[in-house]
């Protein structure tokens, strides 16, 4: 029996020294740097708040007697968040199977059609036409805890959860509006310039105009800010030990990402904005009577240039919709909030290294 507690003891020493020894071969902090490319998971509608091009794809062809000859519409299904992912990390190996990470991530999409409304006549001429694109920049961090194999295989499994946290970044949309309707300038030429409207309409009085259509373009440049959100990320993937390299503290390792995050809207600013007569005849007419037929990013009240996103809209909201005609141009525009997809499934690759 003593025999059997002394052996027993000895192996215990032994395997005492041995775990403290393979401890110490442990790097427990390390550094990460990935690069990858996700692609769009979970879509939802995304579209455009702005109605003039709204939140579906339209083709429409009509007759010379305004008739329509073909429709079809679908919904815009799809994701904002993907695209090129860069991120450098920090972590801290807790035990040899466990871990804390801090993962700092950039977001950069490569352009979305989000919506667009296509009519034209029998002979292709446009009659209405908008669209929208956009691209998302994105800036977050992710706390994270990771779940290893034992550090003495070669190659080593890995799992990681953790939450999404967007700091900083936005939407770019540039929106494009060519309309021989008139619509876009009944609509919106209230709003930016009322002495202009007054003018055109005695132009169109004094020339025996009776139904007057000022056909229009319209470009524009906006950027769309998110309030705070939090959103979920986990990492699988698998590391690759140099054993001859930076003595086996360099490893190389891939792995998929899902990103499952939603960002409400905040605010909209123009920041660009260009809008013309699309007629060279009426427009020659009317800057011979010294009416104005361009507008730039300084013509515009901040009403139009600036749109916050609120719960609901009131009869007291500052909104020019609806035949509202009691708001503030000076003031930005109070709409509904909405929330952006940004839900995407990644591959990644990187270097990690131990120290």
């Amino acid at each position: 029996m003593k025999k059997i507690s002394l052996l027993f003891l000895s192996i215990l020493t032994v395997g005492m020294a041995m775990s403290q020894e393979k401890t110490l071969n442990i790097s427990k902090h390390f550094m990460t740097f990935r690069v990858g490319y996700s692609i769009p998971v979970a879509s939802s509608q995304i579209g455009s708040p702005r109605p003039e091009v709204g939140d579906t794809y339209v083709n429409k062809v009509l007759n010379t007697s305004g008739g329509t000859v073909s429709y079809s519409e679908k919904n815009s299904f799809g994701s904002r968040g993907a695209g090129l992912n860069i991120s450098l990390g920090y972590g801290y190996m807790i035990t040899e199977n466990f871990s804390f990470e801090f993962d700092a991530n950039f977001v950069k999409t490569f352009g979305t059609k989000d919506a667009f409304i296509n009519t034209s006549d029998v002979t292709n001429k446009v009659v209405y036409k908008a669209s929208q694109n956009s691209e998302t920049t994105m800036f977050r961090v992710t706390p994270m805890f990771g779940v290893y194999a034992n550090e003495n295989a070669l190659i080593r499994p890995y799992a990681k959860f953790g939450i999404l946290l967007p700091l900083a970044g936005g939407t770019s949309v540039d929106l494009s509006i060519e309309d021989n309707t008139g619509v876009a300038f009944n609509d919106l030429m209230p709003v930016i310039d009322p002495l202009t409207v007054a003018q055109t309409l005695q132009l169109a009085s004094d020339q025996g105009i009776t139904n007057l259509t000022v056909p229009t373009k319209t470009d524009i440049k906006a950027v769309t800010s998110g309030s705070f959100s939090v959103g979920f990320m986990a990492r699988l993937g698998a590391e690759y030990k140099f054993k001859n390299v930076a003595n086996g503290k360099l490893k190389i390792f891939a792995e998929m990402e899902m990103q499952m995050l939603t960002v409400k809207a905040h605010k909209t600013e123009i920041k660009e904005f260009y809008s013309t007569v699309n007629d060279e005849t009426f427009k020659m007419l009317a800057e011979n009577a010294g009416i104005k037929t361009s507008f730039g990013i300084n013509d515009i009240p901040d009403v139009l240039k600036h749109t916050e996103y609120v719960k609901e809209v009131t009869e007291n909201s500052n909104s020019y919709y609806n035949g509202n005609t009691n708001y503030d141009r000076n003031k930005a525009l109070e709409d509904l909030s909405f929330r952006d997809n940004y839900n995407a499934f990644g591959f990644m690759i990187g270097l990690k290294y131990g120290f």
